[in-house]
């Protein structure tokens, strides 16, 4: 499984932030230069600062309000982005709705943030800070968009999951839910190889639809279907 909890190695970093256990697996610093694709070293190491400053803000709202739910969260960076997962956090489906939308929120606040400083203050005369200026606007602008997708299990998803479990008989909602996910991530597939031509975003929703399907037949198997 792709989209899933990554075993620790020894290669990891691993601290504590604001009293969460914080781990990047190497995976993540691989993918994060592959996606900047910048030839420059020092551009490159500046595209990395800013997606693991936007991964982390992103995470940390989700772990914040895990801990505000009565949690004890810890935050994995790995080839996908990242995940924050806790224990203990208080039943409710609302709860859990709103844990998944507090990671994008926390993105779009950040990008918020920046695009005030930036009119503020303008631009600085450092290419290397203009590189890291734009770069935290692209991420937490497009990446929290694409984590609002409908598709499990990015927090779009998760919300879409909880909302049919919710609504519709429980095992009407997962199969509906799986189905949802498959859809999009297919049609964002697609619409992604016309609009950008990225092989990148095209294999990435691929997956994703992937995942589902095969979450989808198992699903239909352990319930006899």
């Amino acid at each position: 499984m792709l989209f899933t909890n990554v075993t620790p190695s020894p290669f990891d970093l691993s601290f504590r932030l604001l009293g969460v256990p914080v781990r990047i697996t190497p995976v993540f610093w691989v993918v994060a230069l592959v996606l900047g694709g910048s030839a420059s070293p020092d551009m490159a190491v500046v595209w990395v600062a800013a997606v693991l400053l936007s991964v982390l803000v992103h995470e940390f709202g989700h772990a914040l309000l895990q801990r505000g739910f009565g949690g004890e969260p810890s935050i994995v960076l790995y080839a996908f982005g990242g995940y924050a997962s806790a224990v203990g956090v208080r039943d409710g489906w609302w709860r859990s709705v709103l844990i998944s939308l507090a990671g994008p929120a926390a993105g779009f606040a950040l990008f918020g943030l920046t695009w005030a400083a930036r009119q503020s203050f303008g631009l600085p005369d450092s290419p290397q800070a203009r590189v890291f200026v734009g770069s935290l606007l692209w991420v937490n602008l497009v990446w929290s968009l694409v984590n609002l997708a409908p598709i499990y299990p990015l927090d779009g998803g998760r919300v879409a999951r909880e909302l049919c479990v919710r609504f519709l008989p429980a095992t009407t909602g997962v199969v509906a839910s799986l189905l949802l996910s498959i859809t999009v991530a297919l049609a964002l597939a697609v619409w992604s190889w016309n609009a950008t031509g990225s092989l990148w975003n095209v294999a990435l929703f691929a997956a994703l639809a992937f995942e589902n399907y095969q979450t989808l037949q198992q699903y239909n198997l352990s319930r006899g279907a």
